[in-house]
């Protein structure tokens, strides 16, 4: 079942600009792991409604703590590239034998974040998210753990924009890793 409750969207849009914004600065003095290689093809392409396209290609998953709630486990991809930051957080324990979601993903509550799963991209010129009520397309969870710790998905959507002047992002690909 998808979460209940209610958002406040100051506080996650603050929570989501206190973990982005140290990201993007990373991402500007850091070379990333070279070394790191992805267990399966793995890329999500973004694009932008002036045609502007990015790709990216995490390579690393892990299992911590959610963002919104440390009680929860979550199964974690973050990656900043080309000054654009993608989180991808899936709450393994709910999603045990996968799952499709249709967008807009529930924000759940305030306090314990995002049921299930979720999208965040964002750069300079826009913040998009899949709990964002002008989120469209399916979220796809084939697999999500955190004993081994893997997580394999993909999405084909438009991820709402977080702030009221901007605009929304088409995030379509796969991510599927091992850790």
């Amino acid at each position: 079942m998808i979460g209940l409750g209610t958002t406040n969207p100051r506080r996650t849009r603050a929570r989501r600009a206190a973990l982005v914004l140290p990201l993007l600065a990373l991402a500007s003095c850091s070379d990333g792991d070279a070394d790191a290689e992805p267990s399966e093809p793995t890329a999500v392409e973004l694009t932008e409604p002036d045609g502007r396209t990015t790709t990216l290609t995490p390579t690393s998953v892990e299992c911590g703590p959610s963002s919104y709630d440390p009680d929860t486990e979550v199964v974690l991809v973050r990656l900043v590239a080309e000054q654009t930051a993608l989180t991808v957080e899936v709450v393994p324990a709910d999603v045990a034998d996968g799952g499709s979601f249709d967008l807009p993903l529930d924000a759940g509550s305030g306090t314990d974040g995002p049921a299930n799963a979720s999208v965040f991209v964002g750069s300079e010129r826009f913040q998009a998210s899949s709990t964002e009520e002008e989120s469209t397309g399916t979220l796809e969870v084939t697999r999500a753990t955190c004993d081994p710790v893997a997580l394999d998905l993909s999405i084909e959507a438009t991820l709402g924009p977080e702030r009221s002047d901007g605009y929304g992002v088409r995030v379509e690909g796969r991510i599927s890793l091992n850790g």
